[in-house]
């Protein structure tokens, strides 16, 4: 996961979106609901100003095996990867920053922080340019990053057992 100065954080984070933000991810969408594999899944990213972690997070439900797990994680990633994405789910993503960067923006308080924020990055007048770097984000950019952040060889994975009675 690159670090907040690079361009490609804004894909990169776009990217966590489609898979982990929220009931209509595809995490949560194909893993909870459809397949009914897992009781939740997310995704995230870690570090900001420095690189940090791209994170995929899940509960197995009873019964499905840590192996199964992960390979239909690694399903889900291979689809973002392989295939076109649809244009509404790059949209929903966007429209959501935008929406949550504009509201956040009507309380003083949270505008001083963003603008203490960006100064700290020594990058003040980026805070104007925020929603229109995601809005640049797009499909080709989305897989591009894609295929090289989820590579298999590069991935810890780390599974919790719970304690037997």
């Amino acid at each position: 996961m690159p670090g907040r100065l690079s361009e490609e954080f804004y894909t990169i984070d776009l990217i966590s979106d489609i898979l982990g933000s929220g009931n209509s991810s595809r995490l949560n969408q194909i893993l909870v609901k459809e397949k009914e594999l897992f009781s939740s899944a997310d995704a995230y990213i870690t570090g900001d100003i420095d690189p940090g972690l791209f994170v995929l997070t899940g509960k197995p439900l009873p019964g499905v095996s840590l192996g199964q797990a992960e390979e239909e994680l690694w399903k889900i990633i291979d689809s973002l990867t392989n295939n076109a994405l649809a244009e509404y789910e790059l949209s929903k993503v966007q429209n959501k920053f935008e929406a949550n960067f504009i509201y956040g923006q009507a309380s003083i308080l949270n505008k001083a922080m963003n603008i203490g924020y960006f100064e700290l990055l020594k990058e003040a007048k980026m805070i104007g340019f925020e929603v229109d770097k995601y809005r640049k984000v797009n499909e080709k950019s989305i897989m591009a990053s894609a295929k090289t952040l989820f590579n298999r060889e590069n991935c810890s994975i780390l599974n919790y057992h719970a304690e037997e009675n």
